[in-house]
């Protein structure tokens, strides 16, 4: 999505050129201006560009108050995410200040930005607190238990690994060495501490879904009300730019046929005077 941004915003840069030449000739370059007009739509549906028009014929773009193109230069966007940057944001070519979008609500680069920068890994954090409470949990009901081989102080799973993506079996894990029971081996006791932890944990997961679930209905919501806004402003813009086939012809009849009546009411006039001369 930013390549295709910078590759919109240079084609813009090399239009204003050419119609800034055409209208100091003193004449206009149509194709040139509507190419512009198409490029500036689908800028607008990637991020919200603020677009300017200049008395040169210039269309200066900025984004968040930051100029991106001028005249015929560009600054061209970059995505910084770590470990350069503690979280991704969107930078211009040469500037350190990142550039704000708005959220899902700004576009498709503000959507993809706000899921990488704060969705992802606000879900992550979620996952590996569960993680962290499953290997803690689990880890504590095992060390109490006795293994079938009289083993004991044996965890379940990886101390170190608290995380969904160090998540592991503990080294040395056997089928011998799994606690079962607490006050000797095979009573079962370790096993049902463990199922009992299923209500908590289960509690985390949900909480985990629930907050995914709310993500994707506020983005469907968002996506709807942003696609009814951008038809209001369509029609609003076709409205006064557009010109109706339908409605020229339907004014074209009308305004034939009012000629034709005066034309009519004129040969009635020129006859009575006719008769009345001849009189």
């Amino acid at each position: 999505t930013v390549d295709r941004a910078n590759d919109l915003m240079a084609e813009v840069a090399d239009l204003n050129t050419i119609i800034r030449t055409a209208q100091s000739q003193g004449g206009q370059d149509l194709d040139a201006l509507d190419r512009r007009d198409v490029l500036l739509d689908e800028l607008a549906g990637i991020a919200p560009f603020s677009a300017r028009l200049q008395p040169t014929g210039d269309v200066t773009l900025s984004l968040d108050g930051m100029v991106v193109v001028q005249e015929g230069e560009t600054l061209p966007l970059r995505v910084v995410g770590p470990p350069e940057e503690p979280t991704t944001a969107l930078f211009a070519t040469g500037s350190s200040r990142p550039i704000g979008l708005g959220g899902i609500e700004a576009g498709v680069l503000g959507a993809q930005l706000d899921t990488l920068g704060r969705v992802i890994p606000e879900t992550r954090a979620a996952l590996d607190s569960l993680v962290q409470s499953l290997v803690t949990s689990v880890n504590a009901a095992q060390e109490a238990g006795v293994g079938l081989d009289g083993s004991t102080g044996q965890p379940f799973f990886d101390p170190a690994g608290t995380t969904a993506a160090t998540l592991s079996l503990a080294t040395g894990l056997s089928a011998e060495s799994v606690a079962a029971g607490t006050s000797g081996p095979g009573d079962g006791s370790t096993a049902e501490a463990i199922n009992g932890l299923g209500e908590s944990l289960d509690k985390m997961a949900s909480r985990l879904l629930s907050g995914v679930g709310t993500e994707v209905r506020r983005a469907t919501a968002a996506s709807e009300a942003n696609a009814s806004l951008s038809a209001y402003a369509e029609a609003l813009r076709s409205g006064v730019s557009d010109v109706s086939l339908d409605e020229e012809m339907t004014n074209l009849i009308k305004f034939q046929q009012s000629y034709a009546a005066s034309a009519r009411v004129l040969e009635t006039a020129t006859q009575m005077f006719d008769t009345i001369l001849a009189m």
